[in-house]
């Protein structure tokens, strides 16, 4: 459900606004919509940062990878972030951090992986 709110932003955010749209094809109000969520995220998730990659806007751990390949590793640890963090090479918090994202939001993360996986089975059938 969304709310229809009123709301004065500086004339450089709308600048930006309306090129971000412009950039992705999609109305104003729904990049608005995304970028708050997004700075909802990352306020509730310090460590979790949002990035544009071919695929898609998608949640990383800042200064690492992004959430949904620890998660990918995680599943076959049974989620144990030492084990995790020892097969990746990473830090424990940053680790902890994108485990602790995907609890909070699971499906998103698990509609990255399908996407992933369904990207590769592609990859595979061109080879």
């Amino acid at each position: 459900m969304s709310v229809a709110i009123t709301a004065h932003i500086p004339e450089r955010s709308a600048e930006y606004l309306k090129q971000r749209a412009s950039e992705l094809r999609l109305p104003m109000d729904t990049v608005l919509a995304v970028l708050l969520e997004e700075s909802r995220r990352m306020t509730e998730f310090p460590r979790i940062t949002f990035v544009d990659r071919a695929s898609g806007r998608t949640a990383c751990v800042q200064r690492g990878l992004d959430v949904w390949e620890y998660v990918m590793v995680a599943r076959d640890y049974g989620f144990e972030a030492g084990a995790v963090a020892d097969h990746l090479g990473q830090p424990i918090q940053d680790v902890e951090a994108a485990l602790a994202y995907y609890r909070s939001y699971t499906d998103d993360v698990d509609s990255r992986l399908r996407l992933d996986a369904s990207e590769e089975t592609r990859d595979r059938s061109r080879a």
